[in-house]
């Protein structure tokens, strides 16, 4: 059955599901915005105190000689470009192929107004089921259905899919493993369970459990060099072919994370695509939690070296994010469309701000998208545009909070009651139908079951379509029944040695 998220499930409204935070300090910190450095409108989590730096990390590319002042970004060759933080001490740089539809989405013909009418994307975090075994009924594979279902629904009405978005946690626990250590099977179950969408590009975004002890160089590459551009390691399993990471053949070739931070333009829908790495707010999570990471520990230098990197890793997102917003949209004569996946909670409001910050255009030219999971549900973060009845016939309250009172108040007209997810608390408000800014995609299937929205009818995903006279729609589609997390045949001796001791913590915390 397909659901729509409607107010059906008042016993967990009011419910917290907060996955895991280490304990952390908050401090405020710098963005550019004009080229200008000023307090972030969000806040980054940062550990205290601020650990030094590894001598043996370096980035001959981001440094400039005695002098001569450092460059907002430098064209490598008429491929990649370089992004670097304008004025900050990281180095870490992005590189990624910049060439308008660089990986082949396959765009529908005709004039704007059709393209954008006969385009859809799907939205997906916190998917990557830890199991071996390639068939059986699943959360993770109802979700895949259901997946399927509006695929040929929507091809029915000469709607195509362009690609889908993975905001993080595609391979749980601790990351992609090795081909000969569990990585093939690990791919093996990513094409059989998501057989039918994955001939069309995915475009990936790292999550905390996309890091730890399957993926040790992820987070140190310098320790295990597989590639090195202008001074700059990698070496992540994730990561795409000419970065040092690994395909398995088949369609898996069309899974793409070009760098840790990047930007895919589909200039046809004049939409920009970010996938950012945002996973500098919860070090402590990377692996799931510190028995995660051990392996990571022992041979990156520990958590400040953890904390440095992925510190820089952030950072030089929110730098490209800046940076390509101040460039203007390929097209300033229609709505600038934007979508950013990254893994977080509570973040996407400050990435906007960023981008925003920076683009020339005027907020009613920009629509600005992001979708992340981590919080196994699918609920609303933000609702998106106010309808314009939203005023009328003496009816004034836009975002009514239903029960804010104790005594249930009828939307406005032409408003309907959703349940949506602000600051923390699950909430019933009338918005546009349907229609949301930013998207937890969260449960799709990966974890973890034990009364989280994934097991008790909210396991789904994001479908993001093209309004016709500009901008976009993003809507949350839900099986609207309970599953069970693991297929049939699926044993323990499948994780590696820290994923069943994880499970079992994240069952008995609730996550």
């Amino acid at each position: 059955m397909m659901n729509i998220i409607r107010p059906k499930f008042e016993n967990q409204a009011r419910t917290k599901h907060h996955a895991h935070f280490s304990p952390i300090r908050i401090k405020d910190s710098p963005i550019i915005r004009g080229g200008q450095i000023r307090p972030n409108l969000r806040q980054a989590l940062l550990p205290s105190p601020r650990p030094p730096r590894l001598a043996k990390r370096s980035c001959a590319c981001t440094s400039a000689p005695a002098g001569r002042p450092r460059r907002a970004y430098t064209i490598m060759d008429r491929k990649f470009l370089v992004f670097a933080l304008t004025a900050s001490a990281s180095a870490y740089t992005n590189n990624f192929p910049t060439e308008d539809n660089a990986f082949g989405v396959k765009v529908p013909t005709g004039d704007p107004a059709a393209i954008r009418n006969s385009s859809f994307a799907f939205l997906i975090a916190d998917y990557g089921l830890a199991t071996s075994v390639l068939t059986g009924d699943c959360c993770q594979q109802e979700v895949a259905d259901l997946m399927r279902s509006k695929k040929t629904e929507l091809e029915a009405q000469g709607k195509q899919l362009l690609f889908v978005g993975a905001s993080g946690d595609n391979f749980y626990w601790t990351g992609l493993n090795p081909p000969d250590n569990g990585g093939a099977d690990q791919w093996a179950r990513w094409s059989s369970v998501y057989d039918g969408l994955t001939d069309v590009p995915w475009f990936g975004a790292m999550g905390n459990h996309d890091y730890g002890d399957s993926d040790v160089y992820a987070t140190c590459p310098w320790q295990g060099s597989r590639v090195n551009i202008d001074g700059q390691d990698y070496a992540s399993n994730q990561l795409d072919e000419d970065k040092g990471g690994y395909r398995a053949g088949g369609n898996t070739v069309n899974y793409h994370m070009p760098d840790f931070n990047y930007r895919v333009t589909l200039n046809a829908l004049n939409l920009e695509i970010y996938g950012l790495d945002q996973n500098k707010v919860d070090v402590g999570g990377i692996g799931g939690d510190s028995s995660g990471h051990v392996q990571v520990d022992a041979t990156c230098g520990g958590v400040s070296a953890l904390y440095s990197h992925l510190q820089e890793v952030g950072d030089a997102g929110e730098s490209l994010l800046a940076e390509s917003a101040a460039m203007g949209a390929h097209n300033a004569s229609e709505v600038r469309n934007v979508l950013i996946l990254q893994h977080y909670p509570d973040v996407c409001s400050g990435l906007a701000d960023t981008f925003t910050g920076s683009a020339p255009e005027a907020d009613e030219m920009m629509d600005i998208r992001c979708a992340f999971g981590h919080t196994h549900d699918t609920v609303c973060e933000l609702q998106a545009h106010k309808h314009p009845n939203a005023a009328a016939d003496d009816c004034t309250a836009e975002d009514q909070d239903t029960y804010a009172s104790g005594i249930h108040v009828p939307c406005c007209p032409g408003l309907e009651e959703n349940l949506v997810n602000q600051d923390g608390d699950y909430r019933y408000i009338c918005q546009a139908a349907n229609d949301c800014h930013y998207s937890m995609n969260g449960a799709g299937g990966g974890c973890c079951g034990g009364g989280d929205g994934v097991s008790i009818g909210r396991a789904g995903f994001g479908l993001l379509t093209f309004n016709e006279h500009g901008g976009m729609f993003l809507e949350q589609i839900t099986t609207g029944t309970e599953c069970e997390m693991w297929p049939a045949g699926h044993i323990e001796s499948d994780f590696d040695r820290h994923q069943a001791a994880l499970f079992k913590k994240h069952i008995e915390e609730g996550h």
